[in-house]
């Protein structure tokens, strides 16, 4: 069988869903199940323009928050507590045992501390001493 690696800096939604795709036909092949339930919370203004969210996906009994984001000039009025406290109720819903997500440390480590998030992991030796951290919380 002959292949090229290519490299690109912006792979589509196609490519990532058929690599999703893969990922999920090999877990059925193993554990006889899939367990791969993408979801997303958005925030658009009264002009529709897209302001914050947050996506994740729920696999094998934990909710994996991928991105968190609220624009600059809507922060500080509660939306992304709000996201969050969307994202647990639908792993309460869902039968989830954890919520898992990871952030820098210049990002919102102290936002998900406040919120109940404990520190997992902690990656050092990025540039400028910036840390890289992993949280969990229990929800069920």
């Amino acid at each position: 069988m002959d292949y090229t690696i290519s490299f690109t800096n912006k792979p589509s939604l196609e490519e990532i869903d058929a690599l999703c795709n893969g990922l999920e036909k090999h877990a059925k092949k193993i554990i006889g199940r899939t367990s791969f339930h993408p979801f997303g919370y958005l925030v658009h203004d009264d002009e529709e323009r897209l302001i914050a969210g947050c996506t994740g996906v729920i696999m094998y009994g934990f909710l994996h928050i991928k991105l968190l984001w609220v624009e600059e000039g809507a922060r500080n009025k509660g939306l992304g507590k709000q996201l969050m406290e969307k994202a647990e109720s639908y792993a309460k819903e869902s039968n989830c045992q954890y919520i898992i997500l990871e952030t820098f440390d210049f990002q919102a480590k102290h936002f998900y501390e406040k919120l109940g998030y404990t520190i997992t992991l902690v990656y050092e030796g990025f540039e400028n001493d910036i840390q890289f951290y992993y949280f969990r919380k229990k929800i069920n």
